[in-house]
């Protein structure tokens, strides 16, 4: 009876921990299963990435060619600008040699100096200064016609075409201090605006079909108003 009774114990021992073991493994089964899922989730969130990354990586792709055509593009117009820009510095170079030639050290001297001192204004007090903004340049810079007339204009004018317009005298005085505190070389002469004396033109009217543009005279001409200064020759 008492071996009965202990292998029936021993049998309940051993459903109970059959019992324990088959629990353990459903709730291992249970983590496994969620486990399982969540890792499918993440491999779906990482296929995503991948397919994100990999459309990022074509677009990428498609922005360097586009960019590298841009590049290439702009290079080329570099060039072209680069091969126009040195044409225009040796025409530059030549017209410069041939002014020389023609109106003078002493002139183009002054053309010079007088740049220079409106350069220090503009340095000195910014591009709203009132020499920078009163300077308008050389009377053949203000001249507009058409070139059937440029003839007349350069024997009519003569080397007055390098007279320096300004907008009125007090500037002239100023430009004509920091010419001479810098020793600066060359012949200049200055129109101011306000000393300029004009005097109505009246013309005989003709049969010509259209009117012929000349800006810078206009119907007035200019009987008075030079300031000569004559800077330190070098």
């Amino acid at each position: 009876m008492k071996s009965l009774s202990k292998a029936i114990k021993d049998k309940e021992n051993t459903i109970n921990k059959l019992t324990e073991e088959i629990k353990r493994d459903d709730e291992r089964r249970e983590k496994l299963q969620q486990d399982l899922e969540v890792a499918e989730e993440n491999m779906t969130c990482v296929r995503k990435e991948l397919e994100t990354v990999s459309e990022e990586q074509r677009r990428l792709r498609r922005e360097k060619d586009e960019i590298q055509t841009d590049r290439q593009t702009v290079y080329r117009e570099e060039t072209r600008i680069a091969h126009e820009l040195n044409n225009l510095r040796d025409e530059l170079a030549r017209t410069e040699h041939n002014l020389r030639s023609i109106t003078g050290k002493g002139i183009l001297n002054g053309l010079d100096s007088v740049r220079k001192v409106v350069e220090i204004f503009r340095d000195r007090y910014g591009p709203d200064c009132d020499i920078v903004q009163g300077y308008h340049g050389t009377l053949i810079e203000l001249i507009d016609c058409p070139e059937t007339f440029y003839t007349s204009v350069e024997v009519t004018a003569g080397s007055r075409l390098f007279y320096h317009v300004v907008q009125n005298d007090k500037l002239v005085i100023r430009m004509i201090a920091e010419i001479n505190k810098h020793n600066l070389p060359g012949e200049v002469n200055f129109l101011p605006i306000n000393r300029l004396c004009v005097q109505e033109s009246s013309y005989p009217e003709t049969n010509v079909p259209e009117e012929i543009p000349f800006h810078g005279v206009g119907s007035r001409e200019v009987t008075s108003a030079l300031i000569p200064v004559t800077a330190h020759e070098t």
